[in-house]
């Protein structure tokens, strides 16, 4: 069976996209709202501490507002209703490619920048890449990396839980992602994706050599290389990885999946695995650091597994290490805010929004809004307990992993590798994090810990 082709009216809209103004629409000035300081906007409140930023906008404008940072003016909705109708986007007017446009020139092409019909023709055969038959494969491999990988931490000895946690994370994409038999290239490739992630929340996006914008494109463009002369090779192979099983994909020409698809597919997928799930261990090491009572559960739930690895099937059973997990994200969700680009004008709660208008979803205040949360700002696991389930309130007022069309497609391989993390660590190791009063959380470009999180791994 052929994909079905791209409708003419869908051609036609996303030929409108593409002719949008790469420069979002600037007269929000009838919206409440502040752009702060000239030029830079909001930018330097938004990066020492953009959650509070953000509750005292709200405080004072409400849930809608206007904003500026980072070089452009946008719309903040900060609550479930709106989150819903910006990421349900029944009329199709919301754009994802636009939205995230600050990431175009590394991950374009990906899956997160494809919008509608061109997004649904792509997301089809890539899903087949996280069905529970590869998944249980890449949870095999976890296993034997992440046991390996810890066995060389540091016991009883202070020493940065963040960094130590993206080295291995690393490495273990190196052979999720990309397959095992890697050899000499590995450290390169490595190096590379470091690279390209450094650029990407640059605001000044120039090409200047010694700069690490250019450092981020040159790494882009040799991942990119490198994936583009490594296709057809894998076509033949029978390797685990999900580089090798998009290959494969590409093979049905009902997917319609080039060689630039795969390459992007597989660039997106490597980097929101990667860094969302450092900050999601980042961000459930402090919790557990601070709730030991909540570590000691999560420790008794594991080890009532048997020795050897946990797997695909049992991480989704474990009910206790779930609740924290869950209750984690709600705290600190990996992406604070959800960008779209309106392409046309709309109306929402009496407000007139231009077209061409970058809009955003403020996560992070959803996930702490009293009108969905009891007592938000508490650690509390057990609201989400069949008896109190609280996050059954309004179906968008936890998403982490966003919703609609472009809800993450790798969350059941994210919310894996975290309770395989979990799994041989807690069975092995009492973790206490030691940080200073105050130490506090950076959240842009994405959650972690501002003293890189300084932990101490106790044998049991």
């Amino acid at each position: 069976m052929n994909a079905p082709s791209v409708s003419a009216a869908q051609q036609a809209l996303l030929q409108k996209i593409a002719a949008l103004p790469k420069r979002p629409e600037t007269n929000l000035d009838h919206i409440p709202g502040d752009y702060g300081w000239p030029l830079v906007g909001n930018s330097f409140s938004i990066l020492k501490d953009a959650r509070s930023h953000n509750t005292r906008m709200i405080e004072k404008y409400g849930s809608i507002y206007r904003s500026s940072a980072f070089t452009r003016r946008q719309v903040m909705f900060a609550d479930a209703d709106a989150a819903q109708y910006l990421l349900m986007d029944q009329a199709q007017n919301f754009s994802s490619e636009r939205g995230w446009m600050m990431a175009r020139e590394f991950l374009g092409g990906g899956i997160l920048l494809r919008d509608f019909a061109d997004h649904r023709k792509h997301r089809r055969p890539l899903q087949q890449a996280f069905k529970s038959k590869v998944m249980n494969a890449y949870c095999d491999r976890l296993n034997g990396l992440i046991s390996q990988g810890l066995a060389n931490w540091p016991r009883r000895e202070q020493f940065l839980f963040q960094p130590a946690v993206k080295s291995l994370l690393l490495d273990n994409a190196a052979s999720v992602f990309l397959g095992s038999e890697l050899g000499s290239e590995s450290d390169k490739l490595n190096q590379a994706f470091v690279d390209m992630l450094g650029g990407i929340a640059v605001i000044l996006q120039l090409r200047i050599p010694g700069t690490a914008f250019n450092r981020a494109v040159q790494g882009t463009q040799y991942l990119r290389n490198w994936l583009a002369r490594s296709v057809e090779a894998r076509k033949q192979s029978d390797s685990q990885d999900i580089f090798t099983s998009l290959c494969h994909l590409a093979e049905d020409p009902a997917n319609e999946l080039s060689v630039d698809d795969i390459v992007s597919h597989t660039l997106l997928i490597w980097f929101a695995a990667h860094d969302t799930t450092t900050s999601s261990l980042c961000s459930m090491m402090t919790m557990l650091g601070e709730h030991p009572e909540w570590q000691e559960e999560v420790r008794r739930e594991l080890l009532a597994l048997d020795d050897g690895g946990i797997g695909f099937d049992q991480t989704a059973d474990l009910d206790i290490t779930d609740r924290v997990f869950r209750e984690t994200l709600r705290q600190i969700p990996p992406v604070l805010m959800i960008p779209r680009r309106a392409i046309d004008a709309f109306e929402y709660r009496g407000f007139q929004i231009p077209a061409n208008s970058a809009v955003a979803v403020l996560v992070d205040h959803i996930h702490h809004s009293e009108q969905y949360w009891s007592n938000p700002g508490e650690f509390d696991p057990d609201r989400w307990l069949p008896q109190r389930a609280e996050h059954k309130k309004h179906p968008f007022q936890w998403i982490p992993f966003g919703g609609g069309a472009h809800k993450c497609l790798g969350f059941k391989f994210a919310d894996m590798q975290v309770k395989v993390f979990l799994y041989h660590l807690l069975r092995n190791y009492r973790i206490e994090t030691l940080r200073e009063p105050g130490a506090g959380t950076r959240y842009v470009p994405i959650p972690l810990p501002n003293d890189q999180l300084p932990v101490r791994l106790l044998p049991l």
